[in-house]
């Protein structure tokens, strides 16, 4: 409610959203505007005009004008003054009670809705485009034992509770692209249709707080609002809407110019002359004294009427007092005739005065008709008055000091960051500049090493060679040893003996030594030693 309200001399996101609204109006010189606004409660899901103090209002849904409340009033506005004083008027009326948490917590959710239309001409052709704005207070979610509602209070909480509920079950439909939606489970949804899921632009700002007792309200808020960022709108300009009132509200201030116009061309100020006819209205609906509500014939024909009235009373006193020095000298048919002229002429001059009070009449009430409609238009005259002038430089001068701070914290801050990265790179620069030569030393350690390895690698192969030339020499000497036993063997002992010698005989590979099996009979090889 802060952020949506704020206070007088730190105005909230309503009071700052008009301002730009007006000072928008202002600087569009050729167009015409119509602020029709509205002040709606949601209390215990029962709708409440807050500018009027009707209750238990209906939603209705039409083909052209979507989702509406019925018989919700809409109050048209022409500056920044009147729309506080319809928020103040409206804060008065809302729902507002006392927890443990929150000494003034609101017990309803609010909806302060402003419809804008815009005339253009464009080549000719007038084009009306209509934008609305709701500007939605929701009451905040409640736990029962940290507000230590009972009572009114904690059906208020179960109602709050209970339409934010399914408001987080329509976020969560529209994030997950379901078919069908259930905006039609609470008055609040059902409101805020359009501004959900529909042609809209929507921004929501949501309350956390920095105490660790309410950890898990402020992660519920969090996801709360995730899901709702996550939502895609593609919204279009609305242009010639059907239900747009400023082309009617326009004809129908047209109509009655006209009429007037016919008004005062037909009376023309009883004179004809273009002076009087212009002091006679001053088109802001203020008829003036040149105005007498007669045509010209009438004007003439009643002066002719006054004349002869004139002339007439002078002839009947003449002959009243001519009758009363001699009876004879006038008779009193005579008299009589002249009395009945007089009352003629008279009931004549009445009746014509009464056309004209009646001409008169009627201007004045359209005048009034059409000063009352095109003040519900906005009226760039108000906007350009001098007060309000100061108050949009006061404004802009205030807005570029904020930017200037911002630019200054913000270069302040590059200036912090480049000095930070101008460290790092001395630091990295020295830290190189060190490794460097620590690298150089260990090059020239691994040098002194691989000269080294390189020498004992030389001696080795050396060596190696020299142990092959050995290992060849033993081995050919080994050959010639074999081949020598081999004859030997192949001179002195038949090839039987052999053969039975090699089937008793085995390599003992640990010992290196050959075995032989006993055997029990080998006739052939007695005395064989």
């Amino acid at each position: 409610t802060h952020t949506m309200m704020g206070q007088k001399d730190n105005p909230g996101m309503i009071p700052l959203a008009f301002q730009r609204i007006f000072d928008f109006i202002a600087q569009a010189k050729d167009d015409q505007f119509l602020v029709r606004a509205s002040f709606v409660e949601i209390y215990n899901e029962d709708l409440k005009d807050l500018l009027t103090g009707a209750t238990h209002l209906q939603l209705k849904e039409d083909p052209v004008k979507g989702v509406f409340i019925k018989d919700l009033s809409e109050h048209p506005v022409s500056d920044e003054r009147h729309i506080d004083k319809l928020i103040q008027k409206g804060n008065e009326s809302r729902a507002v009670a006392a927890t443990l948490m929150n000494a003034t917590s609101s017990r309803s959710h609010s909806i302060f809705q402003v419809v804008l239309e815009r005339m253009t001409v464009i080549d000719g052709r007038e084009c009306i485009r209509v934008g609305k704005l709701n500007l939605v207070d929701l009451a905040g979610s409640e736990r029962q034992e940290k507000t230590g509602a009972t009572g009114d209070r904690l059906k208020e909480a179960a109602k709050i509770n209970l339409s934010l509920t399914t408001l987080g079950c329509v976020i969560s439909k529209l994030v997950e692209g379901s078919k069908h939606i259930p905006y039609r489970d609470s008055k609040l949804t059902r409101l805020l249709q359009d501004s959900l899921g529909g042609n809209s632009k929507t921004l929501m700002v949501v309350a956390v707080s920095p105490a660790s007792t309410n950890y898990d309200e402020t992660m519920s808020t969090l996801r709360y609002a995730d899901r709702a960022k996550q939502i895609k709108n593609k919204p279009r300009i609305n242009e010639d809407p059907k239900d747009a009132q400023i082309r009617e509200m326009r004809n129908y201030v047209t109509k009655l110019e006209a009429q007037l116009a016919e008004i005062m061309q037909q009376a023309n100020a009883g004179s004809g002359s273009e002076v009087e006819d212009k002091e006679a209205y001053d088109g802001e609906g203020n008829m003036g004294a040149g105005f007498t509500g007669y045509t010209a014939d009438e004007m003439a024909n009643v002066q002719s009427l006054r004349k002869n009235l004139d002339k007439t009373k002078k002839k009947r006193v003449k002959y009243v007092e001519q009758r009363k020095e001699n009876e004879e000298a006038v008779s009193a048919e005579e008299l009589a005739t002249l009395e009945e002229e007089q009352k003629k002429l008279e009931e004549q001059i009445k009746e014509s005065e009464r056309k004209a009070k009646e001409r008169q009449l009627m201007a004045k009430k359209i005048a009034a008709l059409i000063e009352a409609n095109k003040s519900k238009m906005v009226d760039k005259k108000v906007l350009e008055n001098e007060e309000r002038l100061k108050d949009a430089a006061i404004r802009e001068a205030r807005n570029a000091l904020v930017a200037q701070k911002k630019e200054a914290e913000r270069l302040k801050k590059e200036l912090i960051e480049a000095e930070q990265q101008r460290k790092q790179l001395e630091e990295q620069c020295t830290t190189a500049l060190d490794q460097a030569q620590q690298l150089e030393l260990r090059l020239n350690e691994y040098k002194e090493q691989l000269a080294e390895r390189r020498e004992e690698l030389h001696n080795v192969e050396a060596d190696q060679a020299k142990e092959r030339e050995i290992i060849r020499n033993d081995y050919a000497d080994q050959i010639k040893l074999c081949e020598l036993r081999q004859f030997i063997v192949s001179m002195f002992v038949p090839e039987e003996y052999q053969r039975s010698i090699e089937s008793i005989a085995s390599w003992d590979e640990d010992n290196q030594a050959w075995h032989f099996r006993t055997q029990k009979s080998h006739r052939g090889m007695a005395g064989f030693g």
